[in-house]
């Protein structure tokens, strides 16, 4: 028993350190890193110690629901493609990696559930240590990249754009461009001055090493996060008498906005819209891409090819090179309709910070414009800014039950069980228990 208490306990370490490790592809042999090798280790580790039985926490259901419902069509697809269709997209090993790739991310996601579920993390304290030594490595390498461009034979730009530690600079971009958001989130969650000051700072330097990548869509994730952020905390209102219409009428407005806008300034708008999705086209081969993958989509239109590289080019198959065109490519409309709806549970569970809305949509121009579908790191920072609207939701849920308390994570179960270091600072009450105020 006390053998199996201390391997409990090395299974948070070994997912925080997993985590740590996973943007940084320059590590990797091959195709696994230390990251993804602790991760899997910190899985078995959970495993054994619970006897195979993973317990699921419903904070994380918007993430797990749309792994669960895209694996399930791209595999319907993939069975379609091999029995009716004999293989005609793709090739026979394709599918291989991806299929390993989405079952790693539901994994991750699974696993860093059940230990907030059973008390051995403390999520939002968990995330946000995760988040602030992210925050100290990159600032650290970046500052280093303007003395040199490597490290141990490791890149930290690509020519003049930051990529540190990265096979290609939307690695590190699609991270970058989102931390800027969380960090001025924990900025305004931190208690004593310095933090604030500290993750301030990070919160600028992120949106800097996001502007240095050279990455369009990092550019309009800063400034499209930015200016989402600043509409929502003016025209929304989270709560009182007819809210639904005006948050409506409001949001009518904006769009009239960008429609005007658009109108007014055609051509810079179009310039902008083709750099986005055209960024590194290579002579058009990327919208010749778009083109015959989508007309290629349409031929199983319902559950698509399954995992793997679908888009026809010269002759052969190529990855599509945009995240809602592999999900229709692979999961068909089925996938399509999963990731829609992830979307918009994702964007109305976040509605409870505009700061949180920001970082939303800066994973949003690269949902949009790039393919980060495999990447690890981004679902991270999704679940780790969930599990930080969760808490902001608990504390309200809190304060409106007259308990005077903030929940920093999920209180079902007492402190101290199964308590590891990442859990410093959970609450001992249970809720829905209420407490008078003294």
């Amino acid at each position: 028993m006390i053998f199996k208490a201390r391997v409990i306990r090395v299974a948070p370490t070994l997912l925080f350190w997993g985590f740590f490790f996973t943007p940084f592809t320059s590590l990797r042999f091959g195709v696994v890193g230390p990251g993804e090798i602790m991760i899997v280790v910190a899985a078995i580790v959970i495993f054994f110690a619970s006897h195979g039985r993973i317990a699921i926490d419903g904070r994380l259901r918007i993430l797990s629901g749309f792994w669960a419902l895209f694996l399930l069509a791209s595999l319907c697809g993939l069975f379609y493609n091999a029995l009716v269709l004999g293989f005609a997209s793709g090739l026979p090993f394709s599918p291989v990696f991806d299929l390993f790739a989405y079952f790693f991310i539901l994994l991750s996601i699974l696993i860093v559930g059940h230990l907030a579920q059973n008390n051995q993390i403390s999520a939002a304290s968990f995330f946000t240590k995760l988040f602030s030594l992210w925050a100290v490595t990159y600032s650290a390498l970046y500052g280093l990249s303007f003395v040199t461009t490597s490290i141990f034979g490791m890149p930290l730009r690509y020519y003049h754009f930051f990529s540190p530690l990265v096979d290609n600079v939307h690695q590190a971009a699609s991270i970058t461009c989102v931390m800027g958001f969380i960090m001025f989130f924990l900025a305004l969650r931190a208690k004593s001055v310095l933090a604030r000051l500290l993750y301030l700072v990070s919160a600028v330097l992120f949106a800097k090493m996001a502007l240095d990548s050279g990455s369009t869509k990092a550019f309009l994730g800063v400034l499209f996060g930015v200016v989402v952020s600043v509409v929502f905390l003016v025209v929304y209102r989270p709560s009182g008498r007819n809210r639904f219409v005006f948050n409506i009428l409001a949001l009518t407005g904006f769009v009239a906005a960008i429609f005007a806008f658009i109108i007014a300034r055609g051509d810079l708008v179009a310039n902008v819209a083709i750099r986005f999705f055209m960024e590194s086209d290579g002579g058009g081969a990327r919208e010749a891409l778009y083109s015959v993958g989508l007309a290629h989509g349409m031929k199983s239109f319902l559950v698509g090819y399954g995992p793997g590289s679908h888009a026809p080019y010269g002759g052969g198959f190529s990855d599509a090179h945009n995240t809602t065109l592999t999900v229709f490519l692979q999961g068909g409309l089925v996938g399509v309709l999963a990731l829609v709806a992830l979307a918009a549970r994702f964007a109305r569970e976040l509605t409870v910070s505009p700061v949180l809305i920001g970082a939303a949509t800066a994973i949003g121009m690269y949902f949009l414009g790039g393919d980060i579908l495999r990447r690890l790191p981004t679902w991270i920072m999704m679940i780790g800014v969930v599990y930080f609207a969760r808490e902001i939701h608990l504390a309200r849920k809190s304060r409106a039950l007259g308990t005077g308390h903030e929940i920093h994570s999920d209180p079902r179960v007492p402190h101290g069980q199964n308590a590891s270091r990442f859990d410093k600072g959970r609450p001992v009450n249970q809720f829905p228990q209420v407490v008078k105020n003294r």
